[in-house]
């Protein structure tokens, strides 16, 4: 509680508050799933928290920071004059603002009720509505590197375009919770698993994603298979989104599986695939 809190004072005593009550008992014994569940989110002390630490989030500040990587330019110094970053870690004070970030973002109109649609769907309809939500709402510059330190490009990480694809989704579908774990790279991030699912829709018992870029059979594998264990919380409500931005990974090395549906966005053809079917073209603004 406080790492999530990143020991930011008033939240961390008032949801450890919370989550010793003798009604949140269930809770604390599934703590990590109940932080990132709406459940928790909706709750008037997450409310009242939110309200009192975070009154106002600068908006282009924080989007030039999640979406494309930025976090050494003046948007960062922006943030850390009003005590939201953390100029040693590069990287927000806790990772319960940026879930607060995440479900703050200002949604388009919510046309034909998409979000109540999407809450009346199958499983298999919900996944490829949100890949497809996010996916369709995303423009060239959106799939581009992160740029490191020195102007390296960093093409190992899906992070920056986790971000785009999940804010977007937000954008769409304004009515539901999510909760993001990647990070943009910066210090945090290092090669292999991380301890949290990359992304979760509306709490743990809805849908549970991970997401890959530029991922071959073995790389997808090796993240299927973490809704075997690590991940099994999930493993009736999961999906994979594996976003292929270069020529790395050829279409013959599409991977499918038989227990987790795994979606492959191919940029240089803006299409969208199920294993080795193509589901949908045109989909994004490229």
């Amino acid at each position: 509680l406080c790492e999530y809190t990143g020991g930011h004072m008033y939240p961390l005593l008032k949801f450890c508050e919370h989550i010793f009550h003798e009604n949140q008992q269930e809770q604390l014994n599934n703590y990590l799933s109940y932080f990132i569940s709406k459940k928790f989110y909706d709750h008037k002390d997450n409310d009242e928290v939110r309200k009192r630490c975070f009154p106002t989030l600068p908006d282009d500040s924080i989007v030039e920071v999640l979406r494309k990587g930025d976090n050494k330019s003046k948007h960062t110094k922006i943030l850390d004059k009003i005590g939201y970053w953390d100029m040693v870690k590069k990287w927000f004070i806790s990772k319960f603002l940026v879930d607060v970030i995440m479900n703050s973002i200002p949604g388009f109109d919510d046309l034909n009720n998409a979000t109540d649609s999407y809450n009346n769907s199958t499983i298999n309809d919900k996944i490829k509505n949100i890949f497809l939500g996010g996916l369709k709402c995303m423009e060239t510059n959106d799939f581009q590197d992160y740029i490191g330190d020195n102007n390296n490009k960093v093409v190992k990480y899906e992070n920056a375009i986790g971000f785009c694809w999940g804010w977007y989704i937000k954008c769409v579908f304004p009515k539901l919770f999510i909760a993001s774990q990647v990070q943009v790279p910066g210090m945090h991030s290092t090669k292999g698993s991380k301890p949290c699912i990359d992304f979760v829709i509306n709490g743990e018992h809805d849908l549970g994603i991970e997401l890959i870029r530029d991922g071959n059979k073995k790389d997808c594998e090796e993240h299927a298979n973490r809704f075997k264990d690590k991940y099994k919380r999930w493993k009736n409500h999961c999906a994979i989104l594996n976003f292929i931005v270069t020529d790395i990974v050829k279409k013959s090395d599409l991977y499918t599986s038989s227990f987790v549906p795994t979606y492959h966005f191919v940029y240089s053809e803006n299409a969208l695939y199920l294993g080795e079917t193509r589901i949908e073209s045109n989909v994004a603004k490229i």
